[in-house]
């Protein structure tokens, strides 16, 4: 597997995606099958997509209520709350001010949540027992990271979903050791939602 075919299997999957991002899906599962791992951001990418076209329900309805009441009144500072977690209010906040639609608030959760969950499988990977793992055993693992995110979970809510992933997220260093960066991305999970405090 040389430079210059990864190069070109990476560049096909990015004009994929700008061009079909459900036909990009299709075309990096099967790079991912075949264990070329550089294609999972792409993958990220595509399936974040899908938020951009998803009509608000439940929740999610009552935060684009919200970003719409965010746009109506002049700028209030970087930071907004509901006196329990700030990150989701003040990128709502911001994104209203600027004029950025909601559903890229959405695409952001998704994205980072896939990325998480794409992050611990290569680590999952990487380890002395995977290394005798055929390509059929690889790619059904590789599924259960894929499969087990909460796509409509994510939409539906975004706040405590997102926060459950960054705090795995963050105690992934924790138990290997970086306490500091576990710590970090912990914090980082409460400020998304509160409710990250029943990983203690």
């Amino acid at each position: 597997y040389t430079d210059e075919k990864f190069k070109g299997d990476t560049l096909f999957s990015i004009v994929l995606f700008i061009l079909c991002p459900a036909l990009a899906i299709v075309s990096t599962l099967i790079y991912i099958y075949k264990g070329r791992y550089n294609h999972l951001t792409i993958l990220a990418m595509s399936i974040a997509m899908v938020t951009l076209f998803t009509p608000p329900f439940a929740d999610i309805y009552r935060h684009t209520l919200l970003y719409f009441n965010y746009g109506n009144y002049a700028w209030a500072g970087i930071f907004q709350s509901n006196e329990h977690d700030f990150i989701f209010y003040s990128l709502t906040h911001l994104f209203a001010q600027y004029n950025i639609p909601f559903e890229f608030i959405s695409y952001l959760f998704v994205f980072t949540c896939y990325q998480i969950a794409f992050f611990l499988f290569r680590q999952v990977i990487k380890s002395e027992t995977a290394k005798e793992w055929g390509t059929n055993t690889r790619f059904v693992v590789f599924l259960c990271f894929l499969l087990m995110v909460p796509f409509i979970a994510i939409v539906n809510g975004l706040r405590m979903a997102t926060a459950a992933y960054i705090a795995v997220f963050g105690w992934y260093f924790i138990l290997n050791n970086k306490r500091i960066l576990g710590i970090l991305a912990y914090l980082l999970a409460c400020g998304m939602h509160f409710g990250a405090m029943l990983f203690i």
